[in-house]
């Protein structure tokens, strides 16, 4: 190993260790290693500062951008709030009402990136849980692991998928068309393990408020009939890309430039609730990883797994599968996906790349429900929770995670062994 090769290695490895460990924030870990990292790709002349341009996902941050806008902008006029309130009116009793909470948040999910789905879902759930005098634990885990399930089926819901996308080319449709047979069956599962885990929760008393007039938590009607219309006209030039060649992250900017207009929202008002920490963070993952592709590190480990594979397609597709399931249960699953998306380029050659990709999705996808840290929706939610006096601990989200998380592995082995031999 030479020294330029050692020298990037120790800072995405150093950079990785603080984003991890939680001493500082990972955003401005994730910068202060980028950082570092152009100006010793500079020095040791690998690349050059106007070269970090091109290592920018510029799809990916757009895109998120957009949705953040419009997200934002129907949470100001009242969508979500409506959303709850019209949950309660529907509801019988605990089981009915966390059933429909968690399908809710799934189908957000898989529109809105899930970070931000539970950012605006679970503060809704822990004051309704308060009203109805339950123990809003059960319904809290239960939301997120349909939230990363939910985005898991779709290009736009799950942060990796954004990666997976821009690096493998596939569009809004061709997640559609892999991923909602296997997340659809995921989520079945889901409801039937968190069925017989709370079969005596849901059998509790429950007083439910009587529900005057969901329709009046929307604070202008005209403009939620008009941002409703933005997001389902973003959608459909999601799924018109491979026709028109408008990219999902012009699509997405589009539509949030849309809406501000027809809003009349301040912007400054409306782009400081943007996740920017989000953004910054993603755009400091890209510089991090093409540092590593520049030295050959990301090749030679490519080469690695395919040697172990042996060549059988199946038995690579699994590995990638469960190694991606295992380790992002362990670390956040969107610096994980950054380091195998570049890695997967060198793997995923020929007829079967489709496979491959997928196994990576579905893997990423599933593991992100098995520990509290193993994706940001789920650390959000703890945050949340513990902020609003909720303290939910490791032992109690295995309770519910694992069982789903093992019974949709071997539904989504069965799909991507599918793929392999029939696509």
């Amino acid at each position: 190993m030479d020294l330029a090769t050692f020298t990037i290695l120790a800072i995405f490895c150093a950079t990785y260790f603080l984003i991890l460990s939680t001493w500082i924030h990972r955003t401005t870990a994730a910068m202060i290693g980028a950082m570092v990292m152009i100006v010793a790709g500079h020095v040791l002349d690998l690349f050059e500062e106007e070269d970090v341009y091109d290592f920018m996902r510029w799809d990916v941050l757009g895109l998120l951008l957009g949705m953040m806008i419009i997200v934002v902008l129907l949470n100001d006029v009242g969508f979500f709030r409506l959303v709850a309130k019209l949950s309660l009116r529907i509801a019988r009793d605990r089981w009915t009402l966390m059933l429909q909470l968690c399908l809710i948040t799934g189908f957000l999910s898989m529109i809105v990136d899930n970070v931000t789905t539970i950012l605006i879902v679970a503060p809704l759930t822990i004051a309704i849980s308060g009203d109805l005098g339950l123990d809003p634990r059960p319904v809290l885990v239960a939301e997120v692991l349909f939230s990363n399930l939910g985005g898991m089926g779709t290009m736009v819901g799950h942060p990796p998928n954004l990666i997976i996308a821009s690096y493998s080319d596939y569009t809004f449709n061709d997640f559609l068309f892999y991923l909602t047979i296997p997340t659809l069956v995921a989520m079945f599962i889901c409801v039937v393990t968190l069925r017989f885990s709370l079969r005596r929760w849901s059998k509790g008393p429950m007083t439910l408020p009587k529900v005057e007039d969901p329709w009046a938590e929307v604070t202008d009607r005209r403009t939620f009939a008009a941002l409703i219309f933005i997001l389902v006209l973003v959608i459909a030039l999601f799924v018109v890309h491979p026709y028109t060649g408008i990219s999902p992250a012009v699509a997405a900017l589009f539509g949030g430039a849309l809406a501000l207009v027809f809003t009349r929202s301040d912007p400054y008002k409306t782009l400081a609730q943007v996740e920017w920490p989000t953004l910054l963070f993603f755009a400091a993952l890209f510089v991090l990883v093409d540092g590593l592709v520049e030295v050959g590190i990301v090749e030679d480990a490519a080469q690695w797994i395919l040697d172990v594979s042996s060549g059988n397609t199946l038995m690579l597709v699994y590995f990638i599968f469960w190694f991606s399931l295992i380790v992002s249960a362990l670390i956040d699953n969107i610096p994980f996906t950054a380091i195998m998306a570049p890695l997967m380029l060198h793997i995923a050659v020929g007829a079967e790349q489709g496979a491959l990709w997928w196994a990576l999705a579905l893997g990423v996808g599933l593991g992100s429900n098995v520990t509290p840290i193993a994706a940001s929706s789920n650390i959000v939610l703890l945050g949340l929770a513990e902020r609003m006096g909720t303290r939910i601990t490791w032992r109690y989200w295995f309770r519910f995670s694992v069982p789903p998380t093992l019974l949709a592995s071997v539904s989504s082995m069965l799909w991507l062994a599918f793929l392999v031999f029939y696509f």
